[in-house]
């Protein structure tokens, strides 16, 4: 099989991973160095790299490794640092305990909770900016 989009590079099952058919959830993922005083106190500069995951299958780690290579995949989640700092940020000033208090708080006039489901409140806390058009049709 070619990949056009990468000028018509070789890609196997024996040499690379298709994230559409394997997947690489197991096997690498992003970290950051990120230390939540700093986040939190404005020093929002971060590194953000791919990393393999060390219970992850070594020839598995190798192929996505290879095919992360290919495409480039640290540069193009680079472009969207911005909005990994949002959710980061956002996730420390939302903890399970804050969750669980906005749950409780907020009631209408009748005395019924404003937020029935967890998740609508996580998407009303947690929104991001590129969300926002879409915001509406999914709550």
């Amino acid at each position: 099989m070619q990949c056009q989009s990468q000028r018509a590079k070789e890609f196997k099952p024996s040499t690379h991973v298709h994230p559409f058919i394997e997947g690489t959830e197991d096997t690498i993922h992003f970290k950051t160095n990120v230390k939540k005083v700093d986040f939190l106190l404005g020093k929002n500069d971060f590194d953000l790299a791919l990393q393999t995951i060390a219970t992850a299958n070594a020839g598995k780690a190798a192929r996505a490794n290879k095919s992360a290579g290919v495409f480039h995949i640290e540069e193009q989640y680079a472009f969207h640092k911005a909005y990994a700092g949002e959710i980061i940020y956002k996730a420390y000033l939302y903890t399970e305990t804050k969750i669980q208090e906005l749950i409780e708080q907020f009631h209408v006039a009748n005395g019924s909770k404003v937020f029935l489901q967890r998740k609508k409140l996580l998407k009303c806390c947690l929104v991001i900016i590129s969300e926002k058009k879409n915001y509406m049709k999914e709550f």
